[in-house]
């Protein structure tokens, strides 16, 4: 996974194993306003959008990423943000 954050957006990008930007199909809107995910033409997340800072991004967050999307994993998308939070120390 890559974090990447966009302080003129306000966006934090997570991009998933396997991501190619040019594989993107669609996007999914997981939480209106805050989440959505960019999957491939089989419906698979290869990226996700959080409109807020890795600092910012909140458990409940994660969770109803996970919860859509099983084949996301908790613990990395946790491990993957906390090393940008790090990172941007």
């Amino acid at each position: 996974m890559v974090v990447d954050y966009d302080t003129d957006a306000g966006a934090t990008y997570i991009e998933l194993a396997g991501y190619d930007e040019t594989n993107a199909d669609h996007t999914v809107e997981v939480l209106t306003g805050l989440v959505t995910v960019d999957v491939d033409s089989a419906a698979e997340p290869i990226g996700v959008e959080i409109l807020r800072a890795p600092a910012e991004v909140d458990e409940a967050t994660l969770r109803a990423l996970v919860q859509r999307f099983p084949a996301l994993d908790l613990t990395e998308l946790r491990e993957a943000l906390a090393g940008r939070r790090l990172a941007a120390a």
